[in-house]
């Protein structure tokens, strides 16, 4: 089976890596676990590419003489090559773009607020560090019963102490 493994032909399956080291750390006496694909699968029963770390392609010989001698466990499916989620793909690419965006506004608005401009125009203000965070999780309300949220930096345009606005 050992010089059967790699995928030559382009045409295997996906098995967990911990099952292939588990079975190359047992005596051939020792009795192995059946194969269980469950962990590499996604919520759409495809391939989970956010798990490919722990998966290796095997080639399809090398899988059936695996699956013939220690069995597959009930409900796992053999993955091939193709068998990809690409919904997966395009979810998680999705989620890190949107990670990277947040980043990206936070990094932009922390240069932005390192310190007040010299020459303030009419109409400006600021707002804290907090505020801006609620407002790009969505978890920020309109209203600051405080006044502690939003600074400016006009007397006339304040009515609380230090120029904060009472909301």
């Amino acid at each position: 089976i050992w010089e059967k493994l790699p995928d030559k032909s382009r045409n295997g399956y996906w098995i967990s890596t911990d099952w292939l080291k588990h079975w190359v750390s047992l005596d051939p006496v020792e009795k192995c676990d059946k194969i269980d694909t469950g962990p590499l699968m996604s919520m759409y029963h495809k391939a989970d590419p956010t798990k490919v770390h722990g998966m290796k392609l095997v080639s399809s010989d090398a899988f059936e003489l695996l699956c013939n001698t220690h069995g597959i466990t009930e409900g796992s499916t053999k993955l091939g090559r193709g068998d990809m989620c690409f919904k997966t793909v395009t979810e998680e690419c999705k989620r890190r773009s949107q990670n990277r965006s947040k980043k990206e506004i936070l990094d932009s608005l922390k240069i932005l607020l390192a310190e007040q401009p010299k020459n303030a125009t009419p109409g400006d203000f600021w707002v804290s560090k907090r505020w801006c965070k609620q407002r790009l999780s969505g978890s920020s309300t309109d209203e600051d019963p405080q006044g502690e949220d939003v600074y400016c930096c006009h007397d006339s345009s304040s009515t609380g102490q230090g120029g904060q606005m009472q909301g």
